[in-house]
């Protein structure tokens, strides 16, 4: 039964237990799909950190494309 359990595996075994599982239904190994990111909860963990390192600046241009991108948004509806 191990032997066949790793048959699918490519040698040296050096996997990640965590990003690996066995399919029984098609007897082969797979890698686990990758975690989706938050992209608004990354963004606003950026925002934060900007606003914790005082970068008026940046936070500026930000504050400028979000307008821009409203009126854009508000002309096609």
């Amino acid at each position: 039964m191990p032997h066949q359990l790793l048959d699918s595996l490519s040698k040296p075994y050096s996997y990640r237990g965590s990003r690996i599982y066995y399919d029984w239904a098609t007897k082969h190994w797979r890698l686990l799909p990758e975690p989706k990111p938050d992209p608004e909860a990354g963004f606003e963990e950026w925002i934060e950190s900007l606003t914790d390192g005082g970068d008026a600046a940046r936070l500026k241009e930000l504050k400028a494309q979000i307008e821009a991108a409203l009126l854009s948004v508000g002309r096609e509806q």
